[in-house]
């Protein structure tokens, strides 16, 4: 048995007034065309996604060079900080039912992402397939992304994004195609029912939002009572980068299956040294209950540094939203996280740099993880920003010899004002492949209280997925929250070690919390068809009630067997 330690540092951080606030009004609002809707997605179990692929190194972008990146790293790695062991301070979560992911034909890094319904249905996408399955694992449809986006007329796709909209109980992906400026497109598909199999409404936007001959890249989503908030970076097609931008997007207009409203903006800039920003991400509320109109954003240097930023799309389309630097932390200096290590090879598990991953808002305050150094090997800082008092306390996450990267979080609490959550990574060593791992946190303002970390899904190989001595990995995991009790139900997606990347799906509660779900084989019937109706669960079930809160009876439907 291997025992892992937990290694963190604990740190309060103060607000500083920028001396100029940046806000730009972005532009007017246009309307989108949708292109196409499917009313039914057949049952699919398998597909032939027929690919040629070079397997050279693919290039990792960023506002710096490989070789910048590098010495920044090596620079960062002089650097020891006082990292105390601590472990067991908060119950571990239990792994319940998990299971192999997308298979991949190839496309690296995996680019894992996940969503969960309150009934069940599960999408996980990873570079080149999106998979819809049961909470028992069951692929109920499964195809390559230019199958699932097929009506937009677009090539390869890449960098996909799920979640699911607890409110409106639907279902939404984003996707990337193009890597020149030319044939950039962000494609939208929007779910018409709570089952995914039930009909999608799809999208796409411009690439290249300002015909400047730049493409779009490393998108991040998320939503407010009314819209979609999808942010992403702007490179040349030499791969320079050039600017930010974030799409404001009618989520109903999509729900519905008519033309979207949507408005842009792009170029925003730093307060102080007018640099246009890289990389924000959204941070959504946490809990099933969305964020009325306001959508926050944070962003830092990704290269290294002592400033987060917050920003927020202020109105809903109709309100003549607004942009804006709300404020600047600052904290003490992070660093890009080392590059990887594992068990029979000589490459490296490239970690990139240190931009902010993930971020969620459990009741104002801001939870969002991000890849640092940390002791010579890559670490996670796990921050809180309360929005209120403006404060910023962050910890850093580490353990003993080991690489821990590419976080995702998510709120594991029992209640919306609960700050308990769970962070889902991956991690490697040169005694060990890459594996997925996940670990508790509980406690308020600079109180980190970890659980010890639980390991999801062990590798099976090292990566050899390219040609030279750097391997991609990453770039994401996803965890995404089930409301379908008050009980903390936590679903994860993640990537571990395999000639070119395994994924895996992995559900957390607490030991304490007893699990069922009850889930019919079949959501669309003709008449005189029949539905197997079956449990899963960590204990025996004895008294069932259900009901049927959208169907049609029809003649005939008189009798239930349970598997």
């Amino acid at each position: 048995m291997r025992i892992i330690f937990g290694l963190f540092l604990i740190h309060c951080c103060t607000f500083i007034n920028a001396q100029t606030i940046f806000e730009t009004k972005g532009s007017d609002v246009y309307k989108v065309n949708k292109v196409s809707s499917i009313n039914q997605i057949a049952e699919n179990n398998e597909h032939w996604e027929v690919q040629l692929k070079s397997f050279t190194p693919s290039e990792n972008k960023s506002m710096i060079t490989r070789e910048e990146l590098s010495r920044l790293k090596a620079e960062a790695n002089k650097i020891h900080k006082n990292i105390n062991v601590n472990r067991g301070q908060a119950e571990a979560p239990h792994m319940n039912i998990n299971f192999e992911g997308n298979r991949g034909t190839g496309s690296v890094p995996p680019d894992n992402t996940i969503a969960v319904s309150d009934n069940g249905f599960i999408i996980t996408s990873i570079n080149s397939s999106i998979i819809f399955t049961r909470a028992d694992g069951k692929i109920t449809y499964n195809a390559g992304l230019a199958d699932f986006f097929t009506d937009l007329g677009l090539g390869s796709f890449f960098d996909p994004k799920v979640l699911f909209d607890a409110e409106a109980k639907k279902f939404i992906v984003v996707a990337l195609s193009g890597s020149k400026a030319n044939v950039s497109s962000v494609a939208i598909a929007f779910s018409q029912t709570e089952d995914p199999s039930m009909g999608w409404n799809f999208y796409k936007l411009k690439g290249d939002i300002l015909s400047e001959s730049v493409w779009f890249d490393y998108p991040n989503i998320g939503i407010t009572d009314h819209e979609l908030f999808i942010s992403g970076n702007m490179f040349t097609d030499a791969n320079a980068f050039r600017y930010s931008s974030i799409y404001q997007v009618s989520k109903n207009d999509g729900y519905n299956g008519v033309d979207l409203n949507v408005k842009h903006y792009t170029k925003m800039k730093e307060p102080v040294s007018g640099q246009n920003f890289f990389n924000f991400t959204p941070c959504p509320a946490a809990w099933s209950d969305n964020l009325p109109s306001s959508m926050g954003f944070l962003t830092n240097d990704n290269r290294g540094g002592n400033v987060i930023v917050y920003a927020e799309i202020t109105g809903n389309l109709e309100s003549n939203p607004t942009f804006k630097i709300v404020n600047a932390i600052t904290t003490d200096q992070y660093n890009p996280p080392q590059d990887g290590t594992m068990k029979g090879s000589n490459d490296i598990l490239e970690t990139f740099d240190c931009r902010i991953m993930y971020g969620i808002n459990i009741n104002g305050v801001i939870h969002f993880v991000y890849k640092v150094s940390g002791n010579q090997y890559a670490a996670i800082n796990y921050s809180r920003l309360d929005l209120a008092t403006k404060k910023l306390n962050y910890t850093i996450y580490a353990e003993p010899d080991m690489h821990v990267s590419y976080p995702s979080i998510m709120t594991f609490g029992n209640s919306a004002n609960d700050t308990k959550v769970l962070i889902n990574y991956l991690r490697s060593n040169e005694t060990i492949f890459p594996e997925q791992a996940a670990v508790v946190c509980e406690g308020e303002g600079n109180n980190f209280m970890f659980s010890d970390p639980v390991l999801i899904k062990k590798g099976e190989t090292f990566v050899a997925a390219l040609d030279g001595a750097v391997e991609r990995w990453g770039d994401y995991s996803s965890a995404s929250r089930r409301f379908s009790n008050e009980k903390p139900e936590v679903w994860v997606s993640g990537c571990f070690g395999r000639s070119r990347f395994g994924s895996w799906t992995a559900q957390f509660i607490n030991k304490s919390d007893a699990f069922n779900d009850f889930y019919a084989d079949e959501t669309v019937i003709n008449s005189g068809d029949s539905i197997t109706f079956s449990t899963i669960g960590t204990d025996t079930l004895h008294d069932i009630s259900f009901a049927l809160e959208s169907a049609t009876y029809l003649d005939g439907f008189d009798s239930i067997y349970m598997a």
